[in-house]
């Protein structure tokens, strides 16, 4: 039996502070949602504590946690040192403020929109939260964005978006920004607010 078209949909979208979220925000609305379709937000924060209470370094720990680095903070840097109690909680203070200003940032674009639009704010590990939240909201479909990691990064961090097509219970629609645009006069251009979707893959 095929599901009627115009079936209102539980929409699950993971935001953050990254231009790839943005774009994947952007497709949703201009591309995905339909009027009667119910829209979730959803935004993970990390805490500078991993699992074990110590100060996070930036690499995963022997639990798979990984600490977040303020973004003053290299990388690189962040594999050779730990954080003093004093500098995680200005951290953990920061991160809560940006998350909030996320949030509002969305909703508002959201209302815009006019989108039946709620926002939640969640602390953990991205993969494993959104893949609950996934399960608390019904979701029918769950959209991210690129976060565009380098290969190290990628390699101590994990890439968000596999993790979800692997694990999450609905379809994912993985949004990708494109890598180059063809302009007017036939140079390439930067990619600007252009974006290709990579459908979810069994990648079991």
């Amino acid at each position: 039996m095929q599901p009627l078209l115009d079936t209102p949909r539980n929409i699950l979208i993971a935001v953050d502070e990254s231009k790839g979220a943005e774009l994947a925000f952007r497709w949703a609305v201009d591309c995905f949602i339909r009027p009667d379709d119910k829209i979730f937000l959803i935004h993970v924060r990390r805490s500078p504590w991993d699992q074990q209470g110590a100060p996070a370094t930036g690499v995963k720990s022997s639990s798979g946690s990984v600490g977040l680095l303020p973004a003053c903070i290299d990388f690189s840097m962040a594999m050779t040192m730990r954080f003093s109690p004093e500098l995680a909680k200005k951290f953990d203070e920061n991160s809560k403020t940006q998350a909030d200003l996320t949030m509002e940032k969305y909703m508002a674009l959201a209302a815009e929109s006019q989108l039946q639009c709620a926002g939640n704010i969640l602390e953990g590990d991205e993969r494993d939260v959104i893949c609950k939240e996934v399960l608390r909201v019904c979701a029918d479909i769950l959209i991210v964005g690129c976060r565009g990691l380098n290969p190290l990064q990628k390699a101590f961090l994990g890439s968000v978006s596999d993790y979800c097509a692997r694990h999450s219970a609905c379809p994912v629609v993985i949004v990708k920004p494109a890598s180059k645009t063809r302009g007017a006069n036939g140079e390439d251009e930067e990619p600007g607010g252009s974006f290709q979707v990579k459908e979810q893959e069994d990648m079991d």
